[in-house]
């Protein structure tokens, strides 16, 4: 939900922040912070995680409040987001034309990353979607 939020809310509803800020704020930050040197960017090399939306159309979608925090906290999840044309994963697509495509398991493209050394020092796992 943040990431359709973000820029359909605060980037084009609000004008807080330009399409290219909130990209990187979602991307390339992202990436930093958790110590992934071939994530977040698009350059030869680095993993091909891409993602197609309509900016004047994207939104989280319907919104529902889930309940599943420690002690009964909530949170919101959107379950339908408009606008994502298109999500590519290590170079899979997994998305096409606003759908979702069917993949076997042996042919999804996550996979379990080496953890950055900081997340490994706190005995925290890293996965790799």
């Amino acid at each position: 939900m943040l990431p359709t939020d973000l820029i359909a809310n605060w980037v084009r509803d609000r004008g807080v922040l330009s399409i290219e800020a909130a990209v990187r704020k979602l991307t390339g930050d992202q990436a930093q912070l958790f110590g992934f040197a071939d994530r977040g960017v698009v350059r030869p090399g680095a993993m091909a995680d891409l993602v197609v939306f309509d900016a004047e159309k994207v939104a989280p979608g319907p919104l529902r409040r889930t309940r599943d925090f420690p002690a009964g906290g909530e949170r919101l999840t959107a379950d339908a987001p408009v606008g994502i044309r298109h999500v590519m994963v290590n170079g899979t697509l997994i998305r096409a034309d606003e759908q979702e495509v069917t993949l076997e398991p042996s042919a999804r493209p996550g996979r379990v990353v080496s953890p950055a050394p900081r997340e490994a020092a706190a005995g925290r796992p890293v996965v790799d979607a």
